[in-house]
């Protein structure tokens, strides 16, 4: 017996926290604390683990029988110098836990007889209590070896969609061809050990441990083979193979098992976290398994069935169609059934990962919920793809607005970039003039002063410094005024050129309905500037409200509506060069002025 000690007296500043409760033992209580070797020095000294009253007499009632526990006062150092009046509730928790201590007997032997009779026992008490289901649960499509076929099925098929088919043929036709007969839920839970996490406090060198006991081979060859073996890492493989090679422990010719023995087992085995116990159960499982049942026992016991699917591919409903890649983590049970949401977002977006026709939202929101839509009435593909084209029409429109009111804010080298200055208006060009002209006035006027370039090659150095300094003090100090200048105009032209850019661009096209062929020669670039200048762009199902039709010489591009006006594509081009809508009559295809 361990020669355990204990000490009492009051707390004194409330700081220790108590080792059953794990709450804070105030400051003025009783304590009780057990007196145990300090294992971070090296000298040898104690430290104390503290207990509420209660809370160690509970703590020793769970104790092995070998352990020293407290039976009376003379096992509490300090006993004696802990007041009166704190005494009572000790006396009264060391009555109680004496009262309820069951006596200690001395087993009586066995004999060989009562020996066999317990082994026997134990066998028939090694399957899990019988419940009322159990008629219902015995069925082939609850049958554990049936589990180890679809498993191995689905672990042999990488794709997802046959997964889901393998699944749905069980599902819908079971073991017989006819109904599926077995527990649904149970098989869903099974196929899903990581879902529903039960903890068995079991890691590979502690399953490899206790089955080197059960099986009696060495622990350092299945840990060799575990390591560089057949399965190389997978410790249920490596338990598959000494089982198999065991003489004390053969394995059974033929499976028993059914989804529920195997589901209690493991509620059992999580329940507990002594190696004795563990042992005992892990036993009575392998004495009911075949090798391949207490593989997947194993993997069971690891959450890791080796099917490579998880609830997204196992649990997708039949009216969702989409790509396995992008399977949301919660759907609706019934879209049907499922309130309206309006969605924003910042732009759309096109990939070919997404159904859909590929269309998707960047950065979605819900704005609110559409109480007054339902499934039939909320946006359909078709609209979905109308709104997409729109949308990439604003953007484009948007961008060609932006570029040009960027030339005109661009002040960063107005004089160096001619191009950027005359597409911007006559001001930056006009500020350039002014500019030019006051340096070559001042560059005359000096010239004028210190005399003509042959005189000034005639003088000394010192005249020549001295010129030099007075025509770039000159230069300079031009220059810096006119840079004033610079600026307030600079700032009158920016804030012109920010209004011309908020203006709309001209409406030559106003009241012009036009379908633009994709055939024709830049016709991304035609329809952005037929839209920027307010024209009505038709789809390909509109062109039967067209009022002008595009017409090349040698071909005609669909049907021509009546009362629609032939024109070639020059028209178009010309129009936006003028920046005014010509005449339809003098571009007609030449098969028409003929």
């Amino acid at each position: 017996m361990a020669n355990n000690r204990y000490c009492i007296d009051l707390a004194k500043r409330g700081t220790a926290g108590c080792k059953e409760c794990k709450q804070k033992i105030e400051k003025g209580l009783v304590r009780i604390a057990k007196i145990i070797p300090n294992p971070f020095t090296d000298s040898g000294g104690e430290m104390k683990q503290w207990f509420h009253v209660k809370c160690i007499f509970v703590k020793l009632s769970r104790a092995r029988a070998t352990t020293k526990k407290i039976e009376s006062t003379d096992d509490l150092e300090g006993w004696d110098e802990l007041e009166e009046e704190h005494k009572p509730d000790v006396l009264k928790c060391l009555s109680e836990y004496a009262t309820n201590e069951p006596p200690k007997k001395t087993p009586p032997k066995k004999t060989g007889k009562a020996k066999k009779e317990t082994t026997r026992n134990d066998e028939e008490n090694d399957e899990p209590a019988a419940s009322d289901d159990d008629e219902v649960a015995e069925v082939e499509d609850n049958c554990f070896q049936r589990f180890r076929k679809i498993c191995t099925k689905l672990g042999k098929h990488p794709k997802y969609t046959d997964k889901t088919a393998i699944l749905q043929a069980f599902f819908t036709k079971g073991s017989d061809g006819e109904s599926f007969k077995g527990n649904l839920y149970l098989w869903i839970k099974m196929l899903l050990p990581a879902v529903e996490k039960r903890i068995y406090n079991l890691q590979n060198t502690q399953i490899i441990k206790i089955f080197s006991k059960i099986f009696e081979v060495s622990q350092e060859e299945m840990l060799e083979d575990f390591q560089s073996g057949i399965g190389k890492g997978d410790v249920s493989e490596t338990v598959k193979v000494f089982f198999e090679q065991s003489n004390s422990f053969q394995p059974a010719e033929e499976s028993k098992l059914y989804l529920q023995d195997v589901d209690k087992y493991l509620d059992q085995l999580s329940k507990t976290g002594q190696e004795v116990e563990q042992t005992n159960i892990l036993t009575k499982v392998a004495k009911r398994c075949t090798s391949s049942d207490l593989k997947y026992f194993i993997r069971f016991i690891k959450h890791d069935l080796r099917i490579n699917a998880g609830p997204k591919h196992i649990l997708v409903p039949d009216w969702l169609n989409i790509n396995k890649g992008v399977i949301p983590d919660f759907v609706v049970e019934d879209p049907k059934k499922s309130p309206v949401w309006e969605i924003s977002g910042a732009e759309f977006s096109r990939a070919e990962i997404h159904t859909a026709s590929g269309i998707s939202i960047r950065f979605p929101r819900v704005s609110k919920v559409r109480t007054d839509k339902n499934w039939k009435t909320a946006t359909n593909l078709q609209e979905l793809k109308d709104i997409y084209e729109a949308s990439k029409t604003k953007s484009e429109l948007i961008g060609l607005r932006t570029g040009h009111s960027d030339v005109d804010d661009d002040d960063d080298n107005d004089d160096a970039d001619k191009s950027s200055a005359s597409s911007s208006g006559e001001t930056p060009k006009k500020k350039y003039t002014e500019r030019d002209e006051s340096v070559s006035k001042k560059q005359k006027i000096d010239d004028t002063v210190n005399g003509s370039p042959d005189e000034e090659k005639a003088n000394s150095k010192k005249s020549d410094k001295a010129n030099t300094r007075k025509r770039n003090s000159a230069e300079d100090s031009t220059p810096s005024k006119k840079r004033k200048l610079d600026s307030s105009t600079l700032k009158k032209t920016e804030s012109s050129s920010k209004t011309s850019g908020a203006n709309d661009l001209p409406s030559i096209f106003s009241g012009v309905k036009l379908h633009i062929p994709s055939s024709l020669e830049k016709s991304d670039e035609l329809r952005r500037y037929f839209v920027a200048y307010d024209g009505q762009l038709l789809k390909d199902h509109e062109t039967s409200e067209a009022s002008h039709v595009i017409v090349s010489d040698d071909q005609i591009n669909g049907t021509i509506p009546k009362g629609a006006k032939k024109v070639t594509a020059d028209w178009l081009w010309d129009s936006i060069k003028l920046k005014k809508k010509l005449s339809a009559s003098s571009y007609k295809p030449q098969k028409d002025k003929a």
